[in-house]
């Protein structure tokens, strides 16, 4: 869905709705709405409990699935048109941040790991020349 605005993904679901109800004459179910628009389920769910939360429409829980209808369309005009990144968008955001900063740290660790590994090593083998060039020359 190239429309990232809260305002165009609600017109754009909507509009889904009716065009599902339209072609199969029931209630789409939220698999179709998302197939339809192109978008993950849980990019569709996230959608669906705004749109719920304003009364735009209205879920119906079934048996196997939830199914949508249309509740106050109008609703939709009360979202801003200017909010070109929501909620989700945001989270993805700082949680990709959250991870990369993680990524460094742990970068960071094992080159500090192998830093102490191979001075360790080097110790270790300095050591043992040493101890190597005693017994050869145990005189002196």
């Amino acid at each position: 869905m190239k429309n990232r605005s809260m305002h165009g993904q609600a017109h754009l679901f909507v509009a889904a709705i009716r065009i599902l109800e339209h072609q199969s004459k029931k209630t789409p179910a939220l698999d179709d709405i998302c197939a339809m628009l192109s978008i993950s389920p849980e990019r569709g769910h996230f959608i669906a409990r705004k749109l719920a939360d304003m009364e735009i429409i209205k879920k119906i829980s079934g048996g196997y699935e939830n199914r949508f209808v249309i509740d106050r369309h109008l609703n939709i005009e009360e979202i801003p048109r200017d909010d070109p990144l929501d909620d989700m968008d945001k989270e993805i955001k700082k949680f990709m941040d959250a991870r990369r900063g993680r990524s460094k740290k742990i970068e960071k660790i094992r080159l500090e790991g192998e830093k102490r590994k191979k001075a360790l090593f080097d110790g270790i083998g300095a050591r043992i020349k040493k101890d190597i060039k005693e017994n050869l020359n145990p005189g002196g």
